[in-house]
């Protein structure tokens, strides 16, 4: 093999390991971008489940003939607080457990004539549920990370059809005759990748989340994924007469 045949064959060889890396570094990176697509999914959906299961709950008596009014008479079945733009509202729900079936946020059970309190809330990017189950010590658990922002809207029925007439956010000076009006809420979290994830470009979209519109045009900018994961519950419990 002559000198000029040998230094063609390198160059082939070169050409077809650059080839080759590009590859594996192509299909490496759409991996990447599948599995934290797949995390944001997965990470929005069991929000969703766990919250959408907890405050449906609200206002639950063990019993059922037992006036609600009666159980929750020291106890308001539903409290909120709000806020704005990227900082994130609270929600606080009292329920009383059952024989079986009924568990906190934690999935801890909760027995018949156990009244707990959830309350959810977001700290440091991640959503949190503070449990109370009787007398017992308040725990804290973790349900998801990489929480941007979370609003909550109230089902308000002003008609007594047992369907809202309007969502507004929660109102600190509510009477409790207005607070006994609410039937259902709507909740949305705003949840965002763990890595820079994008291949081109600075996310600077507008999200809508619940009643806040948050756009990333002026924040500081990433190149994170991002997705708004929405629910509306009926506060069954609330809708169902009062003995």
């Amino acid at each position: 093999m002559t000198i000029v045949e040998l230094m063609v064959a390198m160059a082939i060889g070169l050409a077809l390991s650059l080839v080759l890396i590009y590859l594996y570094l192509s299909s490496s990176r759409t991996f990447a971008i599948q599995d934290e697509a797949a995390r944001l999914q997965e990470s929005g959906r069991y929000a969703i489940t766990v919250m959408s299961r907890t405050l449906r709950l609200a206002g639950y008596v063990s019993v059922p003939t037992t006036n609600r009014s009666t159980v929750f008479a020291t106890d308001t079945i539903l409290a909120g607080t709000e806020a704005t733009g990227t900082s994130s509202d609270e929600i606080t729900v009292r329920f009383q457990g059952a024989a079986s079936d009924i568990v906190d946020c934690s999935g801890t059970a909760v027995g018949s004539g156990v009244m707990a309190k959830n309350r959810f809330y977001v700290d440091s990017n991640i959503l949190k549920c503070e449990s109370t189950i009787g007398a017992g010590a308040a725990t804290t658990v973790e349900l998801a990370s990489g929480v941007d922002v979370m609003h909550i809207v109230y089902g308000v029925d002003t008609d007594s059809n047992y369907v809202p007439n309007y969502y507004v956010p929660w109102n600190s000076t509510w009477a409790v005759a207005t607070i006994d009006q609410i039937v259902a809420l709507r909740f949305a979290i705003l949840f965002r990748s763990a890595d820079d994830m994008r291949t081109s470009g600075k996310d600077d979209g507008t999200y809508t989340v619940a009643d806040q519109s948050i756009s990333r045009a002026s924040a500081a900018q990433d190149s994170r994924f991002r997705r708004v994961f929405t629910s509306t519950v009926a506060l069954r419990n609330r809708i169902l007469p009062a003995f």
